[in-house]
């Protein structure tokens, strides 16, 4: 079996997707898209008295604010590096825009330590209205990137041959604000992880049992989290996609993954397990919501030489 590597634009909508997944409650189910129109009265409400926020949620004095709420804000940055290969990535983003009505709207649904999302096409054709926070910078021990806002939002970084960071080090990212709030953030560098369960197999597809509950182990010690993203498939004749997030605190070393949440998934799915070392934060933005940072390195197998992207079968 070939895995592909993530590429930035896929690590940037694993990101949105999360952003829009993270709202949820405890054993809760909600719609996404209701939130957002929520969030957009408030807003609209805010835009009236002329009032613009910082990222702490103070009014502010200077143009109206925009007359919706940001659905996605974020600062994304990768990293890449298998010894056994000699390969190293890495790539910043940033993101700040409105879109509404979503191009899709999401279910949530936290099961142990889980997020399953059930994700269905709508009719939108709206596009997104980008908002800007200024220069967005990273900073690490090896590296500093700068993105300028752009008519597009912002332009992503990304380079094959360079690591973005060692592991450990301090990593800032910070704006010095504009339409959106300034920010300055700083978070612990994740360090790679090698999963060792389940196994990834090269040249095969293994079976996994839906009934049971599908346990995690990994080597090596990191800041934050191991994220797990279970990738389903589309369904048949239907623009309607499932996915589920697990986050098990890195340091553990072991993790769970529930069998309800393995039977979100239909018998005979396809679909792929990904995992990163994580450390991210939060930060709040006024009436424009929250801005997610977060930094992220890929786990590898257990070899050593590669990303870790499992491709198994549900059954």
């Amino acid at each position: 079996m070939t895995c592909p590597r993530l590429t930035a634009t896929t690590v940037a909508a694993l990101a949105c997707w999360l952003g829009a997944a993270c709202g949820s409650t405890t054993g809760s189910a909600q719609t996404a898209s209701a939130q957002d129109v929520a969030q957009a009265d408030s807003a609209d409400a805010d835009a009236a008295s002329g009032d613009t926020a910082d990222v702490a949620g103070n009014p502010g004095t200077g143009a109206p604010a925009a007359a919706t709420a940001l659905r996605t804000a974020q600062v994304v940055a990768s990293s890449y590096s298998a010894a056994g290969s000699g390969q190293v990535s890495g790539a910043v983003f940033a993101q700040f825009f409105d879109q509404d009505p979503s191009p899709f709207q999401t279910i949530a649904e936290t099961i142990g330590a889980c997020i399953v999302t059930t994700s269905t096409s709508t009719t939108s054709t709206a596009f997104p209205q980008y908002a800007s926070a200024g220069t967005v910078t990273f900073t690490s021990s090896v590296k500093t990137v700068s993105l300028p806002p752009v008519a597009s939002g912002y332009d992503p970084f990304s380079t094959q041959d360079t690591k973005l960071w060692t592991g450990g080090e301090d990593l800032a990212f910070q704006a010095p604000g504009d339409v959106v709030g300034a920010f300055a953030v700083h978070l612990p560098a994740p360090d790679h992880v090698a999963v060792t369960q389940p196994p990834q197999l090269m040249g095969t597809t293994p079976t996994i049992a839906r009934n049971q509950p599908l346990a995690w182990t990994w080597t090596g010690k990191s800041a934050g989290v191991l994220e797990v993203w279970i990738q389903g498939p589309q369904a048949k004749n239907q623009l309607v996609f499932v996915g589920a997030t697990c986050r098990f605190p890195a340091a553990d070393g072991h993790g769970e993954i529930a069998a309800a949440v393995l039977q979100k998934f239909t018998s005979g799915d396809s679909v792929f397990l990904i995992a990163n070392a994580v450390s991210d934060t939060t930060v709040t933005a006024g009436k424009y919501g929250t801005i997610l940072l977060r930094a992220e390195s890929a786990a590898l197998a257990a070899d050593g030489f590669s990303q870790y992207q499992n491709q198994v079968v549900l059954q």
